[in-house]
């Protein structure tokens, strides 16, 4: 038999190119010492230039309490192997909402927003749980002065307003001075977003004086306030 003849010429070499991977490490803004988020596997950093992550709060201060809230960052920058994001937003889970509204109160879901210093939109969610169920005109001061108090806390700085929303301050004392027109069961931020300026309505605050509540009405807040003190630390 005659020996098989060799093929002539060259064998054709794949020209594709494979780019290599490598791991990028996400970090928090100084907010949260610029604590690790995660990791992602990349081929070029770039690539992950506008991502969001939702963490949970409680990974982010270690407190137990913070577990029914979730804080939304963005990649927003570059440096070397790792990725810088950005805080853009905060919101609760719906399971806590649930809760959080009783029989014969009223449930007064609010919407609004603001702006800040830098010109950046600051969109809130609000929800109020009253003791009991109230008339419609309390419902519109309720809000109003809810509007005034977030106003004055952003007034101090976008980074304060953000520290003061995470830490439960904002929520906390804004709901003792809107218990001086009328006791509240709940008062949460439902979610928080931050844009960039935009077309956006932006609330027009007006400062108002506070015609507190009758003696007996405030007691009834204390020992309320009291109460729900108890149950956490129980």
């Amino acid at each position: 038999m005659a020996a098989p003849q060799k093929q002539e010429g060259k064998e054709k070499v794949s020209r594709i190119k494979v780019k290599k991977k490598a791991w990028y490490k996400i970090l928090s803004p100084k907010m949260f010492g610029n604590h690790e988020l995660g990791e992602t596997y990349l081929t070029e950093a770039n690539v992950a230039m506008g991502r969001i992550l939702k963490i949970n709060l409680k990974d982010l201060t270690g407190n137990v309490r913070d577990q029914n809230a979730y804080v939304i960052f963005q990649v927003t920058g570059v440096n070397g192997t790792s990725l810088q994001a950005s805080t853009i937003g905060y919101e609760l889970t719906s399971a806590y909402v649930k809760r959080a509204v009783r029989k014969n109160t009223n449930r007064l879901d609010d919407y609004f927003v603001l702006q800040s210093k830098d010109g950046k939109a600051v969109v809130v969610k609000t929800l109020l749980v009253t003791q009991h169920k109230i008339q419609r005109s309390l419902q519109s001061s309720l809000r109003e002065l809810s509007h005034q108090l977030f106003a004055e806390d952003l007034e101090k700085g976008l980074e304060m307003f953000l520290e003061d929303v995470f830490s439960s301050r904002l929520q906390s004392g804004t709901r003792k001075r809107l218990a001086k027109l009328y006791p509240l069961k709940e008062f949460s931020i439902r979610s928080l977003m931050i844009k960039e300026g935009g077309n956006m309505p932006v609330v027009t605050v007006q400062r108002r004086v506070v015609q507190e509540a009758p003696a007996d009405v405030q007691e009834q807040a204390q020992e309320q306030e009291l109460g729900s003190e108890e149950e956490v630390e129980a």
